[in-house]
C-alpha cells in the first residue's frame, strides 16, 4: 500500500515538474515515455525540443547550457538540443548542448552525447560512437528472439512473478546466454523499418 502511494506521489511531482518546464518553454511532443526521474535543464529548457514518441530511461540529463568556462572567462555556452521523433535514451545518458539525436535512434545507458547522433542509429559510449544502424540492431534481436525463449510479461513481470516463475527463468538463463520478455505489442507503425516489415511486425 505504501509502495503504491509512493509511486503515485512520484508520478504527481514528475508531472508537475514537467508542466513547469513546459510553461518555461520546453517544447515537448506527444506520447513521451519517461521511466523514473528525468533532469531537463531548468534554466534554459526553452532551448530544448523533444519530438513525439520518444522514451527516456531513469536519470537521463539534458543540458542546453555549459557553465565550464564561466569561472575563468565569465561566460556560459548556450546551444539548442533537439531529440527527434521515435528516439530513446537509456539509463543515466547525458545530452550536452548543441546536439540533435535521431529520428529513430537509441542512445545507450551512461552514454554522453557531445555530437549529433544520425537518424536510425545506435550510439553508445563517452563520448558516443555509432555502433550500429537501427535496422541492424532490430535484425539481431529478431533473429535472437527466434533462437531463445521468450517469457511473457503477464506472468514474469517483477511485480507479480511467482517463485516458480523466478526459478524457471533462472534455470533457463543458467543454460542459455539470453532470453526475452514480451509485453503488449507496441505501436510500431511509427517506424519505417524493413526489419519490422520482414518479420511481420508492421
Amino acid at each position: 500500500m505504501l509502495h503504491m502511494l509512493y509511486g503515485k506521489l512520484k508520478q504527481y511531482y514528475k508531472k508537475k515538474h514537467l508542466n513547469m518546464l513546459i510553461k518555461r518553454g520546453l517544447d515537448m511532443g506527444k506520447n513521451i515515455q519517461i521511466e523514473g526521474n528525468i533532469h531537463i535543464d531548468p534554466s534554459h529548457c526553452f532551448l530544448i525540443r523533444i519530438e513525439d514518441n520518444c522514451f527516456f530511461g531513469p536519470d537521463v540529463h539534458i543540458f542546453a547550457h555549459e557553465a565550464g568556462p564561466f569561472r575563468y572567462l565569465g561566460i556560459t555556452k548556450l546551444a539548442k538540443v533537439t531529440i527527434k521523433e521515435n528516439s530513446g535514451l537509456g539509463l543515466a545518458a547525458v545530452v550536452m548542448p548543441g546536439v540533435t539525436i535521431g529520428p529513430n535512434s537509441i542512445v545507450g545507458a551512461y552514454s554522453v552525447v557531445t555530437r549529433d547522433v544520425p537518424p536510425n542509429s545506435i550510439a553508445v559510449g563517452n563520448p558516443v560512437k555509432i555502433v550500429a544502424s537501427m535496422d541492424d540492431y532490430l535484425e539481431r534481436h529478431a533473429k535472437d528472439e527466434k533462437k531463445y525463449r521468450t517469457f511473457h510479461e503477464s506472468q514474469y513481470n517483477i511485480r507479480w512473478i511467482s517463485s516458480k516463475g523466478r526459478k524457471e527463468m533462472l534455470d533457463y538463463l543458467s543454460c542459455h546466454p539470453m532470453a526475452y520478455i514480451k509485453g503488449e505489442n507496441p505501436d510500431v507503425s511509427i517506424f519505417n523499418s524493413k526489419v519490422l516489415r520482414k518479420n511481420g511486425r508492421i
